[in-house]
């Protein structure tokens, strides 16, 4: 049974395809900018991520600036997931109005997810609307506040049991351990830093060796 650690963090199909058929992904986490590079409405492109990605949760940020517009796109949301509306987590921005928005929306059973979040303070407040993930930018965090120390272990003392700890802004598979061993629960990373994970230079050496055995 996959236990949930490693994510894929894009929205392009093909990639979703292969995380899917790979075993190891649990589940797709994309972001305006990621969605933007695939379709030119976000909304209607989920629709087709969550037709690829069957067996986990797909991912989705709001880009609403208003809690007015925000309704709108989750209406958007809802009817481009039909069928699969229990499986889209809500990502939102970890800033002050969305805290209520993010509490409506646990109060009406949706999953949601704060990212972007760089503080112990933004871990809390999310908890207590009721948010299922946290969501820090690990290597973003070492470039502008990196006088602060690694971001996971700061944040995690925070984090209670049933509320994950999702590091993303994961740049090689080095940044991913760390961060686990750090504190997070899962990382969400791009389609190379995954596969780089599931192998290593020496495993083929060997199997190589094998396979020279075998011939001879």
């Amino acid at each position: 049974m996959n236990t949930g650690r490693l994510f894929l963090d894009s929205a392009d199909l093909d990639l979703v395809r292969a995380a899917a058929a790979s075993g190891v992904v649990a589940g797709i986490t994309t972001n305006p900018a990621i969605m933007h590079k695939q379709a030119a409405h976000g909304p209607q492109h989920l629709g087709a991520l969550v037709r690829e990605f069957t067996s986990g949760p797909v991912f989705y940020q709001l880009t609403a600036r208003t809690p007015d517009t925000a309704r709108a796109e989750l209406g958007e949301v809802d009817q481009a997931a039909a069928g699969s509306v229990d499986r889209v987590v809500i990502k939102l921005p970890a800033q002050p109005w969305l805290y209520a928005l993010a509490a409506s929306l646990t109060a009406d059973g949706r999953e949601v997810a704060f990212t972007a979040v760089y503080d112990p303070g933004q871990v809390v407040c999310a908890v207590d609307v009721g948010a299922r993930w946290i969501i820090p930018y690990v290597d973003r965090a070492s470039r502008l506040d990196g006088d602060k120390g690694p971001l996971v272990p700061r944040l995690a003392a925070f984090v209670p049991d049933g509320v994950a700890l999702l590091a993303a802004s994961i740049k090689s598979a080095d940044q991913a351990l760390t961060a686990m061993l750090s504190g997070a629960d899962a990382v969400t990373t791009t389609w190379p830093v995954i596969q780089s994970l599931m192998t290593h230079p020496h495993t083929d050496s060997a199997v190589d060796e094998f396979a020279a055995l075998h011939v001879s």
